[in-house]
């Protein structure tokens, strides 16, 4: 039985769908994908997947021309099926060098991109090992010296040009990790991530790298709950 709180976030989120099965802003908002991607898995985690809203909302995600890395990685792992989306994705990867993502063929990789596409990866057991390592050492060696990461690395050892650590991609990272760590031994660099989020609790009780907000303290309690 669902208690009144879930009730009511779900007839809230069921209230605010998108005559066109979506969710979020205008259809030119950015974050219209994202939006319904969360709310699709929210829905799949309540046992939602029966009802109109949820169809509609498939039916959505299913028709959209995607071509970056993290909109892909989204749909693939909101899905659960590679479909021709995968093909487009592993394109993406920078073979050669990094073994890592950008955001399309020959971009500069990055962090946020890379571990989206290792989650999506592992969410349909994606069957080449050597692809997902690469990817996953390449995360291993881009954490910074304080345990978090940035959205990108620094170009060379003991350059300062790369980002500084910051809630939310060490939260997604740190759950990328998460849910490979039964194949990949990721102790370290995980609780290296651990104490760093920690370390970001503010006194209001939420996370980020400056005041709380609602995603990134959504994210973190995830990615450590998730990783023990």
């Amino acid at each position: 039985a669902q208690t009144p709180a879930i009730t009511n976030g779900l007839n809230y989120l069921n209230s605010t769908q998108n005559a066109d099965g979506s969710w979020g802003g205008d259809t030119s908002s950015t974050d219209i994908l994202p939006a319904t991607v969360s709310v699709i898995e929210t829905l799949q985690v309540f046992n939602q997947t029966s009802t109109s809203n949820y169809a509609n909302a498939i039916s959505w995600l299913q028709g959209q021309t995607l071509e970056t890395t993290d909109y892909l990685s989204e749909r693939i792992h909101a899905l659960s099926v590679a479909g021709t989306d995968i093909n487009l994705l592993i394109s993406y990867l920078d073979e050669v060098y990094t073994g890592a993502w950008g955001g399309y063929k020959d971009f500069e990789v990055n962090n946020l991109d890379t571990a989206l596409a290792l989650q999506a990866l592992k969410r349909i057991n994606y069957p080449d090992q050597n692809v997902i390592s690469s990817a996953l050492y390449y995360l291993i060696g881009t954490q910074n010296s304080d345990g978090g990461w940035g959205f990108y690395p620094s170009t060379c050892s003991g350059c300062n040009d790369g980002d500084p650590s910051n809630v939310y991609m060490t939260a997604i990272v740190l759950q990328t990790f998460n849910v490979l760590s039964s194949t990949f031994n990721v102790k370290d660099s995980k609780d290296k991530a651990v104490t760093y989020l920690l370390t970001k609790q503010n006194p209001d009780g939420g996370f980020g790298s400056s005041s709380s907000t609602v995603y990134e303290t959504a994210l973190t309690f995830e990615a450590l709950i998730s990783s023990g």
